[in-house]
């Protein structure tokens, strides 16, 4: 864990002028991308009237992620009082194939908010108008995370293409404009940016689109382009991730229907690996190893290690051996819509209710278990210390011991929708629902 948060250092904080702490929750999944922590132990157990510190209703709706640094909490929102909440997957599935562009004019904002009290700082428009596409009924039209530095938080919507940067104080720094296009039947867009190398990094992945484009952190102007058109155009929704490892640090990118690194300076491609669906699982890294899965909500897929160093195409071909650089692969061992998390030399998988480990050096499967009272895992799971958080979209929550063996050691219950995935910044956790935005935080008499 140690040469995890070092080697994440060295790729994001090293290349901002002030840069974030370990303690900070500054973009999806954390500082490295990962899910994985050093913060300070969580508590093991929580209800509404139970170590939840704060409770606040945010202005319309979405499902980023909150990102924090320093003092302040970020998040997104599309706010007009005509738009419908983000629904559970039951209720979503009914609508399904209804969904129509609604006639309502959104205010796309950032919000700014103290992580201690959870009073507003400040909610600034990052742009203005009437959605180009519909989006299905269990998304949002603010469910990319924003991500963030000490001087400045990046926010991307993909239902305009709008990248807008706003400093601490809620100023508006630049703002770029990537273009709109439509997703596989409408389910909407979902990936979130990412920070690194003094570039913001955005995916497009839609059904009229392919491509990466790295924007200058300071001025927003473009940097580069990678155009993946020759490999298909479909929609994808995974989370690009700066994977900062022991050779160099690259760009880890889950396209639709392949995976590629490519150089930070010049977006050039310095391996790929196709032969995948699209994309709805984001990957995560443990130090020299980048993890990656597979699959939807009703089918499982591929589970795979790739190691630091690769070069040219290292798809494994029908009759021969994977590459060197292919650590290990599990046929049907792939996530749902959640992402793995890599934590101490074990890799976690959350699936429909269930949670499998696997031994992040070998792909050897320690345990898959039902989780009690668990239903659909959607938000990622996030690891701090010895412990490993899951959450299901219900508010139904676990305390996992991280390890080999299967051991529940906390439970917490919230009344709420939770698409979005928990946030950990010091001792805190922060929780969005589709109503409201908690913080959890252990009481001091416990």
């Amino acid at each position: 864990m140690i040469r995890l948060f070092l080697a994440t250092a060295v790729g994001l904080g090293l290349c901002l002028s002030s840069p974030v702490t370990a303690e900070d929750w500054p973009q999806f999944r954390g500082l490295s991308g990962s899910g994985a922590t050093k913060g300070a132990a969580l508590p093991t157990e929580w209800s509404a009237d139970k170590n939840v510190a704060w409770k606040v209703k945010l202005p319309g709706t979405g499902l980023s992620q909150p990102v924090v640094v320093g003092d302040k909490l970020f998040v997104t929102a599309a706010v007009s009082d005509k738009l419908n909440k983000p629904k559970n997957f039951g209720q979503g599935v009914i609508e399904t194939g209804r969904e129509k562009r609604p006639d309502v004019e959104i205010d796309w904002q950032v919000v700014a908010l103290d992580r201690t009290t959870g009073t507003t700082l400040w909610a600034k428009s990052a742009t203005r108008g009437q959605p180009k596409f519909a989006v299905h009924a269990c998304n949002s039209y603010a469910t990319e995370t924003p991500c963030a530095d000490a001087e400045r938080v990046y926010a991307y919507f993909g239902a305009t293409g709008t990248v807008a940067a706003f400093d601490h104080a809620g100023n508006e720094v630049w703002k770029a404009e990537l273009g709109a296009y439509p997703t596989v039947a409408n389910f909407g867009s979902g990936s979130s940016p990412t920070l690194g190398g003094g570039k913001v990094f955005v995916t497009s992945f839609s059904q009229e689109s392919a491509f990466v484009v790295a924007l200058d952190r300071k001025t927003g102007k473009e940097a580069w382009r990678f155009q993946s058109g020759d490999k298909g155009v479909a929609t994808s929704w995974s989370s690009p991730l700066v994977w900062a490892n022991s050779k160099r640090t690259e760009l880890a990118v889950c396209g639709p229907g392949w995976v590629s690194g490519l150089d930070l300076d010049t977006g050039d491609e310095l391996w790929t690996m196709a032969g995948f669906q699209p994309f709805s699982s984001s990957p995560t890294v443990d130090g020299d190893t980048l993890y990656f899965s597979n699959g939807g909500q009703s089918s499982s897929g591929p589970l795979l290690g790739v190691r630091a160093g690769a070069s040219g195409d290292i798809t494994t071909k029908k009759g021969e051996q994977p590459s060197e650089f292919v650590a290990w692969s599990v046929n049907t061992g792939g996530a749902g819509w959640s992402s793995p998390l890599a934590q101490n030399g074990y890799l976690y998988v959350p699936g429909k209710g269930t949670f499998a480990c696997y031994d992040a050096k070998t792909g050897k499967q320690q345990y898959n278990e039902r989780v009690p009272k668990m239903n659909r895992l959607i938000a990622c799971p996030v690891a701090t210390g010895d412990h490993v958080l899951l959450l299901d979209e219900s508010g139904t929550a676990a305390i996992i011991k991280a390890g080999p063996a299967f051991e529940v050691i906390g439970s917490g219950k919230l009344d709420d929708n939770f698409w979005a995935s928990p946030s950990v910044a010091g001792g805190d956790l922060f929780l969005r629902g589709v109503d409201d935005l908690y913080c959890v935080r252990k009481a001091k008499s416990e």
